[in-house]
């Protein structure tokens, strides 16, 4: 099958933590036999001066890994006009969604990581194209009450179209179908997670019942609230 991911945001190169759980589950896809790609509109604010100067721009195609991987550099001149700024993040994505099928052919299937602004473009290639599409939900923004009215309109014609809604959690599915308040029903699909965690967060002796291990994956940031599943462990 050929896949390709739309990521809402995406790891610069194979070191950068930013958007890697998208990475990996693109490399894991292709290890298993499926032929995968990825588009990624690369768009920075113009809060950082200095990168309209100095910054990449323009398109740029790598091979990661086996995966063919096209980015389009560009600024986000609205910064504050978060519709404005999903257009153009969307307007940006169907050129690449052009130039990536003209060398590689149509997919069988999108994969959007989050609706803003990921799941944005995959409901314009639907439109276009007829291609159906996925969408995960990631951002923590529907919970802390950071979407405005805007987006949540042009986010739910997305939940709408969308052959299946994914997220990584069931009080996250329960939290998405109260918000967009749709008949359209959300399916739990945690992370994939490495092998390795197996053994780092295996009990030294299952034997010993009294025995449990608590493991925490995620980036060191105060959103995560490491703080408070440290005392909640304790």
């Amino acid at each position: 099958m050929h896949i390709l991911i739309i990521p809402s945001w995406y790891s610069k190169n194979s070191d950068d933590i930013y958007g890697s759980f998208f990475r990996e589950q693109a490399i894991a896809l292709h290890k298993y036999g499926q032929n995968v790609g990825v588009i990624y509109p690369q768009v920075r604010s113009i809060r950082h001066w200095k990168s309209i100067i100095t910054g990449p721009k323009g398109l740029m195609i790598e091979n990661d890994m086996g995966i063919p991987t096209f980015r389009k550099h560009g600024l986000a001149w609205f910064p504050r006009v978060p519709y404005a700024n999903s257009w153009l993040w969307v307007w940006r994505g169907l050129n690449l969604f052009s130039v990536y099928r003209k060398e590689h052919g149509q997919p069988d299937i999108l994969h959007a990581h989050s609706l803003l602004n990921g799941g944005l473009l995959a409901n314009e290639i639907y439109h276009r194209f007829n291609i159906p599409f996925v969408v995960t939900e990631h951002s923590t923004a529907f919970c802390s009450g950071k979407i405005k009215k805007c987006q949540k309109n042009i986010a739910v014609k997305a939940v709408h179209n969308a052959s299946s809604r994914l997220v990584v959690s069931k009080p996250y599915a329960e939290l998405l179908s109260k918000f967009f308040d749709t008949e359209k029903t959300w399916q739990t699909v945690p992370n994939i997670l490495s092998s390795k965690f197996e053994n780092a967060c295996a009990c030294p002796d299952k034997n010993q019942k009294e025995t449990f291990i608590f493991c925490n994956v995620s980036i060191l940031t105060a959103n995560k609230g490491l703080d408070l599943l440290i005392r909640a462990f304790a």
